[in-house]
């Protein structure tokens, strides 16, 4: 176990390797990990929260895009097996590196999600894109109901440490059930 964090005020919750701590302002917590420097652990300051509440949102955002993602842990399981689609896979792969917005649209239960899994693979395995840079979510997952769009990629961006600059391949499954999804996506296309 690490060294305790700095003695200023030691009130803080055990999460696990991570500690949060109240910060100097009022109502608002901070999040430090500890990090090993040398012989020493030294703290570093991950993210501030303005209430518990907050620090559970990004926390619950943060696990479920974990669970839709597990190529980010090398586990490319959940892409493998699929039945194939070669003439629908090859006319989304055809737009991926053109910086389109493309979108799936059809019955239920015809493929769509099973077509972006796809893509997903041959962006790992083929055109060697860092899984790291790939998010896929489904926004019809009732855990994510209140958060934007546009929080979920500013939080994927924050968990994968990729800035604006980065260019990241996103998956949205469900995007219709994302109130004003048009103008979020336009935000982000922008």
């Amino acid at each position: 176990m690490p060294a305790a964090p700095p003695q200023d005020s030691l009130a803080g919750i055990d999460t696990g390797n991570r500690t949060r701590l109240p910060c100097t302002r009022p109502k608002e917590f901070v999040l430090l990990a500890p990090t090993k420097v040398f012989d020493s652990i030294e703290w570093y300051r991950l993210e501030v929260f303005d209430s518990i509440e907050h620090f559970s949102y990004i926390w619950c955002m943060e696990k479920e895009l974990f669970r839709y993602n597990p190529w980010w842990e090398k586990d490319l399981s959940l892409l493998k097996g699929l039945y194939p689609r070669e003439a629908a896979s090859d006319r989304v792969l055809a737009n991926l590196n053109n910086r389109q917005v493309v979108f799936l649209t059809g019955l239920r239960r015809i493929g769509k999600t099973s077509l972006m899994r796809m893509c997903i693979l041959h962006l790992i395995e083929h055109l060697e894109i860092p899984a790291e840079h790939i998010l896929y979510v489904n926004l019809d997952d009732y855990l994510l109901k209140d958060a934007s769009i546009l929080d979920i990629v500013e939080g994927f961006r924050k968990m994968q440490r990729l800035d604006k600059n980065q260019n990241v391949f996103l998956f949205l499954d469900e995007i219709t059930f994302v109130r004003d999804y048009e103008l979020q996506l336009k935000n982000l296309y922008d």
